[in-house]
Formats: structure tokens, C-alpha cells, sequence
């Protein structure tokens, strides 16, 4: 007799033809292989995936692939993940893909902790541009997180020179990030966790997937998706912000994207955009 959940009700070794294995890269940078059924859809990987790290919460975070043109793509739970790959390697990412308006509000402590491992990700990644002065508070609560109290030890010197806390590490910044650090004594984990999400979510690009497209002029703009709504972007400046309470409609066709606004909302407006990004 098969195992509860086994396709077909019959055991699968691990070299039946029918079964797949499938690399996630986590969110703390490691890489895990699950095995699953290849005619599987998404929820089963994902299932797998937050049931390893024991997440609860799992509306928030999601798989994802990248095609050969580095675009991401968001693996839906309801389809055939085969059919989604169209022949990418069995290759994905479990990120956020919906980041929380209040962070430290989530009570599943292992949803938490990956949240943030997200955010430092953003953070270091420039995905979540701050200036040298923010990112050396948040520097000094990823400190107090991993490290615990500041010490003047030759294994702290080494911890701050082998720790990446911004795009770019640089000598003012883990000096800047030392003396913020000894504010912080006695914090918890947890507790400098909290505070490195909340100062997270005051930054003006918090939780905003940005995707590159161009307006009816032909000028490169950006389009931002949030919990929001809708927001455009032109030389990193925001010009337009549509509130999903004032949309009506959201469409697109081949590389034509548009949004129906309610009456009295700023005018529709058109971009054209670069196909490879619309998805």
C-alpha cells in the first residue's frame, strides 16, 4: 500500500522516473532538494518547502524561478509546475512575496525570522536603497541580532569586517555600525530582529517589486506593486501613485499595460512595456 498522499496510492523510489528533485535556495542563502511527483503543481513544492521550515503563516511568501533573461517569475500553486518551467531547470527561490504592513505583527516566530532574512537580503541587495546613516542603524541591529552585545574582541573585529550589511561595505559604515551597536545592549535577538523590520517598513521602497517599462512617450518609467496599490517611477522619483481602492481595472495586452481608475481618479494612463518584464 502507498503512503498517505503518494500519487496513484503507490510508493515512488527515489529513482522512479515519475519523481523530480527540485533545488530551493532558502532565504538564509542555503540550498535544500525536495522530491515530489513531476506532473505536481506548485502548492505541493511549496508545501514541502514552508512545512521544512515550519512556517504557519505562509500567505506571505512564495516560490519563484528565474528564466534565462533573469526575469523572475512567481511559481502559481495552482498550475502544473512543468508547465510553468516550459523546460528551466528545476530551479527555485522561497522568498516573501507579500511583505506584511506592520512586520513584527507576525506571530509565527519562523515566519518572522524569514521575513527578516528577506529584508536583510533586500538591504544588502540595494533592493531597498537606504542612506549610509540608516544603513548603519540597521547594521548595528543585525549586529546585536547575530553577535549579541558589542565587545571590543579581535572575533568581533572579524565578524563586522566578514558581515555584509550593505551593498557595499566600507570603512565609515562598520565604524558607524560599531559605535550604533553599543546603544543596543542587552536587546534580545528577537527583540533587535523587531526593530531592524520596523525601521525596514518606514523606508519609502518597503515591499514594492519594481518592474522596468516604458510610457506612451517612449521613456523608461518604473512600475511598483504593493499592498498600496499601484505606484510609477521615472529617473527613481515617484510621479504617480494609484491606490487599489481607486482602481477599477487592471489589464494588459501583449506589452500594453493599463488601469481603469474609478471616476475622479487621475486619468488612465498607458505605458508600453518591455515584454520580457510584464508577466
Amino acid at each position: 500500500m502507498g503512503k498517505d498522499g503518494d500519487p496513484g496510492g503507490q510508493t515512488m523510489s527515489p529513482k522512479d522516473p515519475k519523481m523530480q528533485a527540485a533545488k530551493v535556495r532558502l532565504l538564509d542563502g542555503t540550498h535544500k532538494d525536495f522530491e515530489l511527483h513531476r506532473g505536481s503543481d506548485g502548492e505541493a513544492l511549496f508545501v514541502l518547502v514552508s512545512a521544512d521550515l515550519s512556517i504557519e503563516e505562509r500567505e506571505y511568501f512564495s516560490l519563484c524561478f528565474y528564466d534565462t533573461e533573469g526575469t523572475r517569475h512567481w511559481l502559481y500553486n495552482d498550475k502544473k509546475i512543468l508547465r510553468q518551467l516550459k523546460g528551466l531547470p528545476w530551479e527555485f527561490c522561497f522568498e516573501v512575496k507579500f511583505y506584511p504592513t506592520v512586520p513584527s505583527s507576525l506571530i509565527d516566530d519562523h515566519a518572522r525570522y524569514n521575513l527578516f532574512l528577506q529584508l536583510r537580503n533586500d538591504v544588502c541587495s540595494g533592493r531597498l536603497p537606504a542612506t549610509i546613516d540608516t544603513h548603519a542603524a540597521l547594521g548595528a541591529l543585525v549586529a546585536q541580532a547575530q553577535f549579541g552585545d558589542a565587545k571590543p574582541t579581535p572575533e568581533y573585529e572579524e565578524y563586522l569586517r566578514s558581515t555584509k550589511f550593505a551593498p557595499e561595505n566600507s570603512e565609515q559604515l562598520l565604524q558607524m555600525i560599531a559605535q550604533k551597536h553599543k546603544e543596543h545592549k542587552g536587546l534580545t535577538a528577537a527583540e533587535a530582529e523587531n526593530l531592524f523590520m520596523d525601521m525596514c517598513k518606514q523606508q519609502t521602497m518597503y515591499g514594492i517589486f519594481v518592474y522596468n517599462a516604458k510610457d506612451s512617450k517612449n521613456a523608461p518609467v518604473g512600475i511598483g506593486i504593493c499592498a498600496y496599490g499601484i505606484y510609477i517611477y521615472k529617473e527613481q522619483i515617484r510621479v504617480n501613485r494609484f491606490p487599489w481602492q481607486g482602481i477599477i481595472k487592471i489589464s494588459y495586452r501583449k506589452n500594453q499595460f493599463a488601469i481603469k481608475l474609478k471616476a475622479g481618479e487621475v486619468s488612465a494612463r498607458r505605458c508600453e512595456s518591455e515584454p520580457v518584464v510584464v508577466n
